[in-house]
């Protein structure tokens, strides 16, 4: 399973992200006797390889040639279907990763697997219903406190507030607040835990930095200083995140916390006087002075234009609505206050990725970046993985940021991995090829009578010495591992236990 996991990533048919990750493999080898031992052999260095071999691993008996082959046999993709020579045949790209039957019929070798719907009829789970996991009994290391989870999927047409009233109806455990419910939810403390944790996400517009006016980073600077990033936190996710500044997580260590951005001033009464600044300020007059630098003018309708042409760009975003919609929307309003016509499109989600975002057909983008622990922003920021081969969409190319990207893999010190990586981190966020936005939280609101059974030890017979733990402990609240890590370890009790201060702290 790994071995062919990791074959796969390497393949650039298969489509996997992480191949810029991969690009320094050699060679990857079962050993001769031995079902338990794999090598991977490096061409060079790479410091991160550790932490990149770490992830889910695909099983063999779904995603081998064979299985995949049968299945597009089955689906009408064989090469006689599509009139394809056998010898130019490749079967990922007749039948695409996406277009699989697996994420109807998954796999899984953790501590919960699913329970079929229907005894094993396709599929096992299904849209606006609940999908149950049962506890694997062979799973290699401690077994959930439970026996089964249920998913409660709602359907977005009843509207997200439906998922609320289940909650506080005791039909569930765990709910993910929004934004704007959090406060409310920490008035009820009697009766709700409320953990609010950093995540490895960030959200962003990005420019494609390829041609046109973006491709100046001083334009890019002028539109992201037209951005109000204080009233998006305020008024669109209501302070449940960080501001961020540049191309990090603020919850790891390669997020540049000491980084300022040295900008002298063209208007006001601080013209002419150079500051060192935490965050690109929201200046429209500012930004329209920038953009008079380089060639721009209003024009009589109060429309920038250069070389008598409107400074026009599209903005593409995901359908959906939720916080990138008014995102995309505040971003359209100030923008055009400012005198640029902004054009704005929607697209169903696999739409806008697979025609707009990939192919680079889009001025700015809205997304967000989530995952990724170690410092190798390659596959983001490196001018050589644009795609199919990485995932530096926007086109951004620094020579200096390229060999600097390419230095810190050879570095093993974790001190000077550390001082590399700030220093990618100021490099990328002085040409702005994002609109730094924000770091979310990620809330969750849980009844007090759920604990944590924390293992503390072993029993003289062997087995685990467990005791119960408010879910609210700092350890928890202070990991930078995913809640799903803890959910095994929880157990809900009849009553709400009385748990001290420092019962928390332990």
């Amino acid at each position: 399973d790994p071995k062919l996991t990791f074959d796969l990533i390497r393949n650039p048919d298969f489509g996997s992200p992480r191949l810029s990750s991969w690009s320094d493999v050699e060679e990857i080898r079962l050993v001769d006797g031995d079902k338990y031992k794999l090598e991977v052999v490096y061409g060079k260095l790479y410091s991160p390889a550790l932490s990149n071999l770490v992830g889910d691993i695909i099983p063999y008996h779904v995603w081998n040639k064979a299985a995949w082959t049968e299945e597009a046999i089955r689906k009408e993709r064989s090469a006689e279907d599509l009139g394809i020579d056998p010898e130019d045949y490749n079967v990922m790209r007749a039948l695409p990763v996406s277009e699989r039957d697996f994420r109807h019929r998954p796999s899984s070798s953790g501590p919960m697997v699913l329970e079929p719907l229907n005894g094993e009829a396709r599929p096992l789970w299904k849209s606006a219903e609940i999908a149950t996991l049962r506890r694997n009994e062979f799973y290699w290391e401690r077994q959930p406190e439970f026996e089964f989870i249920d998913y409660l999927i709602f359907d977005p047409a009843l509207g997200r507030e439906t998922s609320e009233i289940a909650f506080l109806s005791g039909n569930m455990d765990i709910y993910t607040a929004r934004d704007f419910q959090v406060e409310r939810y920490r008035g009820m403390s009697d009766d709700y835990y409320v953990l609010e944790r950093e995540t490895t996400t960030y959200e962003y517009l990005g420019f494609n930095c390829r041609t046109g006016p973006l491709a100046n980073k001083r334009v890019r600077l002028a539109l992201s200083m037209a951005i109000d990033v204080g009233d998006i936190m305020k008024y669109v996710v209501y302070e449940q995140g960080q501001r961020i500044s540049g191309p990090a997580y603020p919850v790891l260590p390669w997020y540049n916390r000491e980084y300022k951005r040295e900008y002298t001033w063209l208007t006001g009464d601080k013209k002419g006087k150079t500051e060192k600044l935490d965050f690109i300020p929201y200046n429209v007059q500012e930004a329209q002075a920038i953009l008079k630098e380089e060639g721009y003018a209003l024009d009589s309708s109060g429309t920038l234009v250069k070389d008598g042409q409107p400074f026009r760009i599209r903005l593409v975003n995901s359908s959906g609505g939720g916080a990138r919609a008014d995102i995309a929307l505040l971003a359209r309003q100030n923008w055009q206050k400012m005198g640029v016509r902004v054009d704005y499109e929607e697209y169903e989600w696999n739409v806008f990725i697979g025609q707009y975002v990939f192919p680079g057909n889009f001025d700015v983008v809205v997304l967000g970046w989530s995952g990724g622990l170690n410092f190798d922003k390659r596959q983001l920021f490196h001018g050589k993985y644009a795609p199919p081969r990485g995932l530096n969409f926007v086109g951004y190319n620094n020579p200096k940021a390229n060999d600097l990207m390419d230095e810190i893999l050879n570095v093993y010190d974790p001190e000077e991995q550390v001082r590399l990586s700030h220093e990618i981190f100021a490099s990328i966020a002085d040409d702005c090829p994002y609109v730094w936005l924000f770091s979310p939280y990620s809330t969750s609101v849980m009844d007090r009578r759920i604990v944590w059974r924390k293992q503390v030890g072993t029993n003289p017979d062997g087995s685990a010495k467990l005791e119960d733990r408010p879910v609210n402990s700092d350890y928890i609240t202070g990991a930078k591992a995913s809640l799903s890590f803890f959910v095994t370890e929880f157990k809900r009790n009849e009553q709400a236990p009385d748990f001290t201060e420092e019962d928390r702290k332990r």
